[in-house]
């Protein structure tokens, strides 16, 4: 367990790793005033591309009304990210295509370069961030749209391992 002591925590010296410079991480001050965090329980640290991140767990108080409820049903699809049982579609918003053809064209212009090259080199560091923006993009969306389904209805999930699904060999792969 760490305390947040103005708006840093402290990297505790007897981990297995140590960081030069580095013994406190900044923890925003926006996250500690809405959630009135005070300390961090399990904390784990994490370098990724060039930057430090701190995850962990923190206690909420917050009193869940109790409210009546509908059931839903998610189906995965092709054409559409999710449909829901009662007949709305939920897709990607419009930031993750242009990630998407912003990375396809990256990957043009890095196949014109020359291997090894320096200006190859600076379109791979370009590629390798569009490529986390992308996934982030992805992730913030898909654990914002389930919160707020999992906030407005009840959620069943159901196995498919032991479903017996008769198909021709045609479409067997697919499933």
């Amino acid at each position: 367990m760490q305390k947040i002591e103005n708006g840093l925590i402290k990297i505790p010296s007897n981990q297995k790793f140590s960081v030069k410079g580095i013994s406190k991480i900044k923890v925003a001050k926006q996250y500690i005033e809405k959630f009135n965090i005070t300390e961090i329980k399990e904390p784990r640290y994490t370098y990724k591309n060039g930057k430090w991140y701190l995850t962990g767990c923190y206690e909420d108080n917050i009193n869940v009304k109790q409210k009546e409820t509908t059931f839903i049903g998610l189906d995965w699809g092709i054409k559409n990210f999710m449909t829901t049982s009662t007949g709305e579609y939920l897709n990607y918003p419009e930031e993750v295509s242009r990630e998407y053809m912003r990375i396809r064209k990256l990957q043009s212009i890095k196949d014109k370069k020359k291997k090894d090259s320096n200006n190859y080199k600076k379109v791979l560091n370009k590629l390798s961030k569009a490529y986390e923006r992308f996934d982030n993009l992805k992730n913030n969306f898909i654990e914002q749209t389930t919160t707020k389904l999992c906030r407005d209805y009840n959620v069943a999930v159901e196995d498919l391992t032991n479903a017996k699904i008769v198909s021709s060999n045609r479409n067997r792969r697919r499933l």
